[in-house]
């Protein structure tokens, strides 16, 4: 009988691993996640692999998503995966599973949302399936030939005329409250949704390395006066948790943000998205003569590559106006001299 594989812990990279022939599996840094995982996994090679079924295949994967990825993470899967299993119900298996699967699902559940939306859906069901077979679940991913719509580039920029069309078809305070404070400051949305009052010093954000993309260095936030208005007064009314939250009273979700934009969208006959917004307040700032470095700064990047890569956009006339110098500055970000945080 020829012996069967077993967990390895990997001493540099703090991680099990599965070896299944030429295939090495990551099972993660949890050693009692990591050998339940060997045993699915030992389970699914002992009976032939299209008898999984895929909400239990969708299950395990939230499963290993919730242990080795954040929260956001998970919660931005589970948003599609549960809609998914829904759909199909309990029964289908992954040898059933087919593409016409997945397009009917997005033509039943996201029909007139954005591009950006209906590709992050499809792209949450093959990962799972990528997952899977990296997992050594099954042999091959039954939905990677489903085609994906085109996103929204994060370049595209919002002018101001377009920014109050877009604050004009919004009902309610808080969204308005939401895309306001991105709008002034050029915040990620993530920050947005995460921020709490005891984030909240001297007219800033501040966010420990551990709540910052990239949890490298610490994040500051600075807030411009009518930020800084909108901030005191959820401070108010939240004392506690996320300050930006729906007409519900619940916090913001990527999702609920997406979704909200992409009706908007529709509506408006331009595109829009969350990033759109912030790269709208980069290009503001850069065409009024903010230098480059100040700008990435304050979108929290540690050098100007970002702003080079993503910004291209800019015109011949920007650029001979720049170098001309002929700018005035005016209302922009950067504190007075001997005012930390007065932005």
């Amino acid at each position: 009988m020829p012996r069967q594989p077993k967990p390895f812990f990997r001493k540099q990279t703090q991680s099990w691993y599965l070896q299944l022939g030429k295939r090495q599996i990551t099972l993660g840094k949890d050693e009692d996640e990591a050998w339940k995982q060997y045993h699915a996994i030992m389970a699914g090679r002992e009976q032939p692999s299209p008898s999984i079924r895929v909400v239990a295949l969708l299950d395990r994967f939230l499963s290993w998503v919730e242990s080795n990825r954040a929260r956001g993470t998970y919660n931005w899967y589970r948003f599609y995966l549960q809609t998914f299993a829904k759909f199909i119900g309990p029964i289908i298996s992954i040898s059933d599973l087919k593409p016409y699967h997945v397009t009917e699902w997005i033509e039943t559940c996201y029909k007139g949302t954005s591009a950006d939306y209906r590709h992050g859906a499809i792209r949450s069901i093959q990962r799972a399936c990528n997952w899977a077979v990296n997992q050594g679940i099954i042999d091959r991913s039954p939905v990677a030939s489903v085609e994906k719509p085109t996103p929204t580039p994060r370049e595209t920029i919002i002018i101001p005329e377009q920014w109050e069309q877009l604050i004009a078809l919004v009902q309610d305070q808080p969204f308005i409250d939401f895309l306001t404070v991105m709008w002034e400051t050029g915040a990620r949305p993530q920050e947005v949704r995460i921020v709490e009052s005891h984030h909240v010093d001297d007219g800033r954000w501040l966010f420990e390395r551990k709540n910052s993309k990239g949890k490298r260095k610490r994040r500051v936030v600075y807030l411009t006066p009518i930020a800084k208005e909108i901030t005191l007064r959820l401070m108010e009314k939240q004392p506690e948790g996320p300050l930006f939250r729906n007409t519900k009273g619940r916090p913001w979700t990527r999702n609920s943000i997406g979704l909200r934009l992409s009706r908007l969208e529709k509506k408006l006959g331009f595109p829009v998205c969350a990033y759109a917004i912030r790269h709208s307040w980069a290009t503001r700032q850069l065409r009024e003569g903010m230098p480059a470095i100040i700008v990435a700064k304050l979108m929290g990047h540690s050098d100007t590559r970002m702003l080079e890569r993503v910004y291209e956009h800019l015109d011949d006339a920007d650029l001979r106006q720049a170098i001309a110098g002929d700018v005035s500055g005016e209302g922009s970000l950067i504190p007075e001299q001997g005012q930390p945080g007065s932005v």
